[in-house]
């Protein structure tokens, strides 16, 4: 029996809830096996490190503010898009014979298919105002997604080797990082492209047969900065003109 997924949109989180054949049950609404969204820059957090309260939003959402500083994680350079505010749409879907088409890399499933897609991306010659680009960017990203799953595939109690056939909740892992690359496209810009799937990322992460609820709470995108860190660059929100 194949996989079976559903998302539910939760205040700050995305839930993508998977089910089939189980050793046992657990709350689960059903069938809807997609999860999309958008990614927006990511600004500095304010009041944490280097970048204190100085200022003041207005009513209602009256909370202290700060410059709007652009995530840095090595105070050189930083990251964003160009001027003509390009979209950069991401979405995760769940695919098995006889649901859904095929992954866009041509996996069949059941895997969950995974697509970024993030044009325009600039190196600025500061992180502060006013931002102004440099080139367009041409190295490696990489998606991560903050999962937290709940399953039939468990052993207790620990420690132990199986059978794998318990409920449990698992501890929250990041899934990836997954790499890919920035090229120049068209007019000289940045065209950066993902289309893979879980199973070519880490095999076997997604099966048949096991009844699986999996909550997607941050996705986000690095850039490689330098061997030993990594920038965030843009995570899952909303922005509007």
């Amino acid at each position: 029996m194949g996989l079976r997924t559903s998302s539910v949109i939760l205040i700050g989180t995305f839930a993508l809830v998977a089910a089939g054949q189980a050793y046992a049950n657990h709350p689960n609404p059903g069938l809807s096996p997609s999860l999309s969204g958008y990614l927006v820059p990511v600004y500095q957090q304010c009041g944490v490190g280097t970048n204190p309260p100085d200022s003041t939003h207005s009513a209602p959402l009256g909370v202290q503010s700060c410059p709007a500083t652009l995530q840095d994680g090595v105070t050189v350079n930083a990251f964003g898009p160009d001027t003509n505010k390009p979209v950069w749409p991401f979405s995760i879907r769940y695919t098995a014979p006889g649901v859904g088409a095929p992954c866009s890399n041509g996996a069949l499933g059941p895997t969950l298919c995974f697509n970024v897609q993030m044009d325009s991306v600039v190196r600025y010659t500061s992180p502060t105002p006013p931002y102004v680009a440099s080139f367009a960017y041409t190295g490696n990203l990489a998606v991560v997604a903050r999962i937290r799953f709940t399953d039939h595939a468990n052993c207790t109690p620990k420690p132990c080797s199986g059978p794998y056939t318990q409920p449990g909740t698992a501890t929250d892992l990041d899934f990836g990082p997954v790499q890919f690359t920035c090229a120049l496209g068209g007019g000289g810009k940045s065209s950066c492209n993902l289309s893979t799937d879980a199973n070519s990322v880490i095999a076997g992460s997604v099966v048949a047969g096991v009844k699986t609820s999996i909550q997607v709470m941050r996705v986000r995108v690095n850039v490689q900065s330098n061997p030993a860190a990594r920038q965030l660059l843009a995570q899952q929100g909303i922005a509007w003109p």
